[in-house]
């Protein structure tokens, strides 16, 4: 399967930005159709919180694709994220939606496209270009895929985090 390609969506693909090859033998295939969609925050602090420029960005998401493959604790396959967005509102795909994301812990990566927000929201709200382009790509997603907005989800909802702060879980509730 191909990034979404839908009306004002743009989309970073994985060489614009020097994503790394998968380790697809630690890969699991998508078993079934995307049926939820959970956001996420990076929690880092080091990102530009307006998303400063294209090549800062994407050392961001190659350094949060290296923990998630290097990481004694991962190992994963990929970075976990099916997308990431900056502040600026740039839009990166990351694991391919080929691939069962790595994002919501065991089962609840099932079947859930997983989308990260690059900064950290615990003190502080997305960009006014971050929150347009992650309702764009929610509103494309969900239309491709047939998701109802009930199954748009904050990562807290499947665990005990604080992710992804206050400010986008709000924003998150009122999306649906």
């Amino acid at each position: 399967m191909q990034a979404p390609t839908g009306k004002g969506l743009a989309i970073l693909r994985r060489q614009q930005w020097n994503a790394r090859a998968p380790r697809v033998s630690n890969l699991t295939p998508l078993k079934g159709a995307w049926s939820r969609i959970t956001v996420h925050h990076s929690a880092e602090s080091t990102s530009d919180p307006r998303g400063g420029s294209l090549e800062d960005a994407a050392a961001t998401v190659r350094i949060i694709q290296k923990y998630h493959m290097d990481d004694p604790g991962h190992r994963w396959g990929d970075i976990g994220y099916h997308f990431l967005i900056d502040g600026a509102g740039r839009i990166f795909e990351g694991r391919e939606l080929e691939w069962q994301g790595a994002h919501a812990g065991g089962s609840n990566n099932h079947q859930n496209i997983g989308i990260c927000m690059l900064g950290d929201f615990e003190r502080r709200a997305p960009t006014e270009a971050a929150l347009k382009s992650l309702q764009v790509l929610l509103d494309d997603l969900r239309g491709r895929f047939r998701i109802p907005a009930e199954r748009v989800a904050p990562h807290n909802t499947y665990g005990s985090t604080r992710c992804p702060g206050p400010a986008l879980t709000a924003w998150l509730k009122k999306y649906k």
